[in-house]
């Protein structure tokens, strides 16, 4: 819509195989590709470390899915006192068997939402809201970013970090406890790949909340 409407305020970047690879690497070549089609994201990001961030997006279900959103967020991460707000949002699964494969959802969105918090609660003062219907969450699958003096951008996602699939099977342990898959989880070694060729994501032009 931003796009459409107002291209001067929008970004647009088509991702095909350039984020390919180990998931130890995604991270760092997701920001990577990202400052290089848009000089609006790399001068908000030179400015260091950002007070908030914002992850919204109903589908983040999935230990995979999880861990796709850890390794693009990670590069915020800090054990220092004043680390980064984090909010995530998203909604449960309405999936009625239990799992066995990385991509496959929580059935629990108590343990869904647990396991968010404790990969990501050392790094950032984290919040996790799972909502229990879809239609409470916006469809819209955005990263939200702002900065101390006031600077906010905002990536939308067309298929929020659903984008990536695993080359090979990969199993997973839904009956460990949170803690323990958390763990387990942040420990996988594995390759992705885009499974959408040319997925579109928008990247706003920053706003200066102060002015």
């Amino acid at each position: 819509v931003v796009e459409a409407e107002r291209p001067e305020d929008c970004t647009r970047v088509l991702v095909d195989t350039e984020l390919d690879g180990d998931i130890l690497s995604a991270g760092a070549a997701f920001w990577r590709f990202l400052e290089s089609q848009s000089g609006w994201l790399k001068a908000c990001l030179d400015q260091g470390p950002p007070t908030s961030i914002e992850y919204s997006d109903r589908y983040v279900r999935s230990p995979l899915s999880v861990r796709v959103l850890f390794e693009l967020i990670k590069r915020f991460a800090s054990t220092s006192s004043d680390r980064t707000e984090l909010k995530i949002n998203t909604t449960a699964s309405p999936q009625l068997q239990t799992g066995h494969a990385l991509h496959h959802d929580w059935r629990d969105d108590g343990t869904q939402k647990a396991v968010l918090q404790d990969l990501f609660k050392a790094y950032f003062h984290v919040s996790v809201k799972v909502y229990a219907r879809p239609h409470e969450l916006s469809h819209s699958r955005f990263l939200s970013i702002r900065w101390t003096n006031g600077f906010h951008v905002e990536i939308n996602l067309d298929q929020g970090v659903g984008f990536y699939r695993t080359k090979a099977f990969k199993g997973f342990d839904f009956s460990l406890p949170p803690e323990s898959q958390a763990q387990r989880l942040a420990a996988l070694r594995f390759s992705v790949e885009n499974q959408s060729a040319s997925m579109p994501l928008y990247i706003l032009k920053p706003s200066w909340e102060h002015c």
